[in-house]
């Protein structure tokens, strides 16, 4: 689950932090990745870095837009493989609704401190938004996180978005990454401001993503659950109010829950409504 300061940076930076022209980079080149054939294609593809701090990193890649990139028939990296496999020890059914319930059994000081928590997670087991299995790109990218960390032994989130444009050239897809080595994601700025660019470019903006992984602490522990945090939700209305984003997506690391900008303002009121349930 997104740390409560986590959206807050994200927030401020959408809300406060000037988007800045920036001119494309000469050196970028549109890769075209194998992406249902090879685990570590994305890996092994080099991005182009906006910005790296020691463990904090801003990059992104463009990727030829091919149809495998949304497809779920997905080789699975050895190192999410390992993730999977660990939280499949502690919990046999992964399944998006099934982790929701069990995290509320499992750890109910969430639900029970954040009560927006508890309204989201219950509008989203009634039918607001679509869960789906993750799609070939949404696994690479977690599986790229889930080689600079070991998710399970250090959890960490990332947030990713994601523009798409037509050309002569043939259809692209750009996706910018912000990550560090936790459950902390950086604000991600130097996305922001080069999507501004991007947008006068002729791309668009389709979506921007964000996975909840498994923090195993005594006392403030969570499973990963494919449903966004109240802070979570504010920060993609945020986003959409602004750049106009298709779907917010939201992932457990199993699958990922998609959400259109009307169904993110029912989440939004869900999240407001302080009338009990």
């Amino acid at each position: 689950m997104i740390k409560i300061r986590t959206s807050a940076k994200i927030c401020a930076a959408l809300l406060l932090v000037p988007l800045v022209l920036e001119a494309a980079t000469p050196a970028e080149k549109v890769h075209s990745i194998d992406c249902a054939g090879d685990p570590r294609a994305l890996i092994e593809a080099q991005p182009v870095v906006q910005h790296q701090d020691g463990h904090e990193l801003h990059q992104y890649w463009i990727l030829a837009d091919r149809e495998d990139l949304w497809g779920t028939d997905v080789p699975v990296h050895e190192a999410l493989a390992r993730y999977r496999q660990q939280v499949r020890a502690i919990v046999a059914d992964t399944g998006p609704l099934a982790l929701i319930r069990a995290n509320r059994e499992r750890f109910p000081w969430l639900e029970r401190e954040h009560p927006a928590e508890g309204r989201i997670n219950r509008a989203v087991e009634s039918g607001v938004g679509t869960h789906r299995p993750m799609n070939c790109l949404e696994t690479h990218l977690l599986a790229y996180q889930a080689t600079r960390f070991p998710l399970y032994e250090q959890p960490s989130e990332i947030v990713a978005v994601t523009v798409r444009r037509s050309s002569p050239a043939g259809d692209q897809v750009k996706v910018y990454i912000s990550a560090d080595d936790d459950a902390v994601p950086p604000m991600p700025n130097h996305a922001l401001e080069s999507i501004e660019s991007d947008l006068a470019a002729g791309w668009r903006v389709d979506s921007i993503f964000h996975n909840h992984t498994f923090n195993h602490s005594e006392d403030r522990g969570h499973l990963p659950v494919a449903a966004p945090s109240a802070n979570d939700v504010q920060v993609s209305v945020a986003v959409s109010e602004r750049l106009d984003v298709r779907l917010t997506l939201v992932s457990d690391g199993f699958s990922t829950l998609e959400i259109t900008q009307e169904e993110l303002q029912v989440l939004a009121k869900a999240a407001m409504d302080p009338a009990p349930e």
